[in-house]
């Protein structure tokens, strides 16, 4: 009898130490979860401004009247636009002055010197258009992969 109240004794006092410890480890856990309940409220402020931010600055009247004042842009009007078999063929090629050799591939200069000749027959129009294309796309976010089984021109 006196070996079972010592071992209930024991027992009720584990039980009552491991509740108090499990308390307290709620109630830290609860305050985490506040603090980031707070934190995902402030993320989520910031994220709104942030979009107000962007909405402003991609408004295209804004954007026309900065181009047009900084860089020289103008709307396009009939004048302006044209076909690309209307475009004259350059027959000397002008080197940038401060960019490297490297800058222009051996293959991006022969088409023009071979069109200067009257050997423009060989070449195709998708090699006309890779010769004009810009040589960089833009950071790699905004750049339009195209599927693998899609072949360019």
């Amino acid at each position: 009898m006196r070996f079972a109240a010592v071992m209930w004794t024991v027992l009720t006092v584990l039980a009552g130490v491991g509740i108090f410890v499990v308390k307290y480890q709620v109630q830290a856990l609860e305050g985490e979860l506040e603090a980031k309940q707070r934190e995902v409220a402030r993320d989520r402020e910031t994220i709104r401004v942030l979009e107000a931010e962007w909405a402003y600055l991609n408004d295209p009247g804004r954007l026309r009247r900065l181009s047009e004042q900084h860089l020289g842009f103008v709307a396009p009007s009939p004048k302006t636009v044209t076909t690309i078999d209307r475009l004259p063929l350059r027959t000397e090629i002008t080197p940038v002055a401060d960019a490297p050799a490297a800058a222009m591939p051996e293959e991006a200069v022969t088409p023009v010197a071979d069109m200067a000749q009257g050997k423009a027959d060989r070449f195709s129009l998708a090699r006309i258009k890779r010769f004009l294309e810009p040589v960089w796309d833009g950071p790699a976010f905004l750049r339009v992969s195209r599927p693998a089984n899609e072949v360019a021109e």
